[in-house]
């Protein structure tokens, strides 16, 4: 499964779409374009010999709550920008990443997010300028051809899931004003 955040990546899917053939000889791809992106994806997939819809190729603008639900249980690898939002779904599903940080994310949070993930083993971390065709579908392979290393990257990014933070948070701030008060 392909994501490159709410609004989709257009490097991501550039780096994506040129390597749609050989992918799909070993693998079935869904991949979340951003609603912006959808039709220069097709487009430019169709450039490389593949049509929308066939061959295992999967491509959403947009894949709402239904339908991720349903994305993340059929991936055996996630390829993903590193915001929180999204890192907390990986982890919560147990899958193997590849994560590729905005570069120009506030903070550089998405590097710190990715590389915090890589450090554990829960996560490979491409920066953007390192997403050619060869190296991204080297890691996508070795990955998925790997069973032990894809079903370790899942358990060790699941210590980035915490279901229970925004409770505990609310019962901690409960706490902090009932002491001040």
């Amino acid at each position: 499964m392909v994501l490159g955040g709410s609004q989709g990546s257009k490097i991501i899917n550039d780096s994506i779409v040129r390597i749609l053939p050989k992918m799909l000889m070993r693998a079935q791809v869904i991949h979340q374009t951003g609603t912006k992106n959808y039709e220069g994806v097709i487009r430019q997939a169709g450039e490389f010999g593949v049509k929308a819809g066939h061959e295992g190729y999967v491509p959403i603008p947009f894949l709402d709550t239904e339908v991720l639900k349903d994305a993340y249980a059929a991936a055996d690898l996630v390829i993903s920008r590193a915001g929180a939002n999204t890192i907390s779904e990986i982890a919560a599903n147990g899958k193997a990443a590849i994560l590729i940080p905005l570069e120009s994310a506030a903070n550089d949070h998405q590097s710190m997010n990715a590389y915090e993930l890589a450090r554990i083993g829960g996560a490979l971390v491409l920066e953007e300028m390192n997403l050619g065709e060869h190296i991204l579908l080297e890691k996508i392979n070795h990955i998925l051809d790997n069973d032990e290393l894809r079903t370790g990257m899942g358990e060790k990014i699941k210590v980035f899931y915490h279901p229970q933070a925004a409770e505990k948070l609310a019962e901690g701030i409960i706490e902090l004003a009932t002491d001040l008060g």
